[in-house]
């Protein structure tokens, strides 16, 4: 805090006369100020509410299209590891739902694991995995 705005905020009403007293003596300033003041504001808040709008407008399309991509890929995705896991137990034989199913790796080296790795990926490395 400034030693002005201290000096006001301890003087709180000996400020407000001051100020009430220049507005008396000079309302032509006081017009003058608040014109420029109103114009700067006016032509910053118009000039950041473009700037919003075009972000929002870039935003907004390139949101719809990377949402609709990765619903897409998240549904063949899914799709591949449900036919994946729609199979026998390796250990048991059973039969259960997909979602019981869980991977377990037994050959090669883990190149990424299930939930992080993507369609292209998948179909290379599920050979790699056996169902328990």
């Amino acid at each position: 805090m400034t030693p002005q705005q201290r000096w006001r905020l301890k003087n709180k009403e000996k400020s407000l006369a001051i100020q009430r007293t220049w507005r008396a003596k000079n309302p032509q300033k006081l017009e003058e100020y608040k014109a420029r003041r109103k114009s700067v504001h006016l032509e910053r808040d118009r000039l950041a509410g473009r700037r919003r709008a075009a972000e929002r407008r870039k935003d907004s399309k390139v949101h719809a299209r990377e949402h609709v991509y990765g619903l897409a890929r998240y549904a063949r995705a899914r799709a591949l590891v449900t036919k994946a896991k729609n199979r026998p137990c390796l250990d048991c034989g059973g039969i259960f739902h997909f979602s019981a199913m869980d991977f377990d790796h037994v050959r090669g080296k883990k190149l990424f694991t299930i939930g992080a790795g993507i369609v292209r990926a998948l179909y290379a490395a599920l050979w790699l995995c056996s169902f328990i």
